[in-house]
């Protein structure tokens, strides 16, 4: 799976956070040497709160303020089949067919906590017939492998580091194209069939 694009963002995001930085610092060198002089009345401070006010207004609102994430189109191959939540967006998505099988790969940003967004894959998958071979958790994400026939899939969710209050769902899935038998009883199936 290509990560371009969230490099990319991840860059402009660092670049706008140092702009901000140069902001406050400029505001703060702004407001000391404002102190220090008087207006044209003579003698009495000049007043530096308003502008050192406005420009940590500025610098929270600019880091808070996160676009929503884009969505990206779904390949031809990519198994739709595959359980994704309501309301969520396929912000990656790729999928490479070979002899028999689909390789996939793809992140589904959802505003569910990351708690709920893992609960919610763990019941659509065993609703759909994958059995869940294994959970655990790595850092800050909850991972499980599930397996249905010869298909497998990997689901790792944690917060989006590109979007704020936004919850990532990564996703890895090795999509075995079942025998006629195989998807009478359920399991993954190609397009149209």
């Amino acid at each position: 799976m290509t990560r371009t694009g969230r490099w990319t963002r991840r860059t402009r995001a660092s670049w706008r956070g140092a702009a901000l930085v140069a902001c406050a610092a400029l505001a703060a060198c702004t407001r000391h040497a404002s102190s220090t002089g008087s207006d044209a009345s003579g003698g009495t401070p000049a007043p530096t709160a308003s502008v050192t006010t406005t420009a940590v207004a500025l610098a929270t609102t600019a880091t808070t303020a996160q676009p929503a994430p884009v969505a990206v189109d779904l390949p031809a191959d990519f198994p739709r089949g595959f359980p994704q939540p309501p309301g969520g967006i396929v912000t990656e998505a790729t999928a490479t067919r070979d002899e028999g099988s689909i390789q996939a790969d793809g992140v589904v940003d959802s505003q569910l906590p990351p708690d709920r967004l893992f609960a919610w894959y763990e019941q659509a998958l065993g609703k759909a017939g994958w059995n869940i071979d294994h959970e655990g958790r790595e850092g800050g994400e909850q991972k499980l492998h599930a397996v249905h026939g010869d298909s497998e899939a990997d689901v790792s969710v944690g917060p989006d580091e590109d979007n704020a209050g936004w919850t990532a769902a990564t996703l890895s899935i090795y999509w075995a194209e079942p025998s006629a038998a195989g998807a009478a009883a359920g399991g993954p199936r190609k397009e149209g069939a």
